[in-house]
């Protein structure tokens, strides 16, 4: 008997598309999806729901410094309460998916990678109709580089780089599936599957012309084929090299990594220049620019720490250290590839900007918890198809 009715897995798949696709619509069906999803995971699994106190003290305690910092904030409530609302609802409702997922980590996977496959194709296709037919359609003209006439692939993402980032955890995702396949089952190497998926990713990290991903192709090539590093070699100058000498000017320039230490210059001046109860618990409320820079006030800051402190003060940023930390050391010592690739996203991404406030960030700690589950508590490989055996009604938030 299958895991779950072939209803349910279509149903499941359709719900983390419509998840991902934060631009498909003027309307925010991608946060009713992740509601409806968050809220029916366990039956769509079939699988009861176990709650533990750790976790819920966990996310009551960190949904009450956010309302404790608004509280007493200085400013305006009528921009920045969006921030502090999209870290609740995301930090719930990753949480409520976590709790379902983990009862079926390996079910949960493979219906993440066929709705992020759709999801990328989408991107794909948008990106291959708007070069040829030179319109601007669910593609990303790269005006900040000044190069009007490029176009990023982004399908429903916000940015290229959600759209690359997702990517990127489907790539991670299919290779440690792929290893537990072989591993475990070496006469159904169905490996196919997620040889496919990882090619698709490198394609959709390689259209998104994000170079913080782009980046990271060859650490994927290497993990993907192993001692085979001379033909993984070949394919990456394969994709690179054409990338490079297509976009030369976009892939040296230095504008704005420049432009990002800049920010980070005027984001220390205004530091500096705040009271110390603003510097420890943030002002979320805050309103006015933040800095003068190229000709223009801005509101925004790209990069995680800043972000934190700014909003949530250095209160909120310390802990968030701690268990950062806490976090790569127990995944290096059951996954360190996984670790490493961790400690990119989530230390040099982030430095450099942040998805804080992206749906590809809080998928991150699904899939994570889900990819840990596996390797940490040795749970049998299931594939589509046939019995599953044993039975999981323990909880990995209560076992982290």
């Amino acid at each position: 008997m299958h895991s779950t009715t072939l209803s349910k897995q279509r149903l499941l798949v359709l719900l983390m598309f419509f998840g991902l696709a934060n631009t498909l619509t003027p309307f925010p069906t991608d946060k009713l999806a992740l509601i409806v999803l968050a809220l029916t995971g366990g039956w769509l699994l079939e699988r009861r729901l176990v709650f533990s106190w750790n976790g819920i003290a966990s996310i009551g305690l960190l949904t009450a410094w956010l309302l404790l910092s608004c509280f007493f904030s200085i400013g305006r409530p009528d921009s920045a309460w969006q921030d502090a609302s999209l870290l609740i609802f995301f930090m719930v409702t990753a949480w409520l998916l976590t709790t379902a997922a983990v009862m079926r980590p390996t079910e949960f996977l493979n219906s993440f990678l066929v709705a992020v496959a759709l999801y990328l194709l989408c991107g794909l296709v948008t990106w291959g109709y708007s070069l040829w037919s030179n319109n601007i359609f669910y593609v990303m003209p790269l005006y900040g580089k000044g190069r009007p006439d490029i176009y990023a692939a982004l399908s429903f993402a916000t940015t290229p780089q959600v759209f690359a980032t997702i990517a990127a955890l489907a790539a991670v995702t299919a290779l440690s599936l792929k290893q537990a396949a072989i591993a475990q089952m070496p006469k159904k190497r169905l490996i196919c599957r997620y040889d496919i998926m990882i090619m698709l990713s490198i394609i959709a990290i390689v259209a998104s012309l994000n170079r913080v991903w782009l980046l990271f192709i060859p650490v994927l090539l290497v993990a993907w084929w192993g001692r085979r590093v001379l033909l993984a070699g070949v394919l990456l100058g394969v994709l690179l090299g054409g990338f490079l000498l297509a976009y030369s000017d976009i892939a040296f320039t230095l504008g704005t990594v420049s432009s990002r230490l800049l920010m980070i210059d005027h984001m220390i001046t205004f530091f500096g220049e705040q009271g110390i109860s603003s510097l420890l618990v943030g002002r979320p409320f805050y309103s006015e620019p933040y800095f003068h820079m190229h000709g223009r006030d801005f509101h925004y800051v790209e990069s995680a720490p800043f972000f934190l402190v700014a909003k949530f003060g250095l209160l909120s940023l310390l802990p968030i250290v701690i268990l950062l930390g806490a976090w790569l050391f127990r995944l290096y010592r059951i996954a360190p590839f996984l670790a490493f690739f961790s400690l990119y996203y989530l230390v040099f991404v982030q430095f450099m900007t942040h998805e804080l406030l992206s749906v590809s960030f809080w998928l991150y700690w699904v899939v994570m918890a889900c990819l840990w589950s596996e390797r940490a508590h040795g749970l049998n490989f299931y594939i589509p198809g046939t019995k599953r055996s044993g039975n999981r009604e323990s909880s990995f938030l209560c076992q982290a």
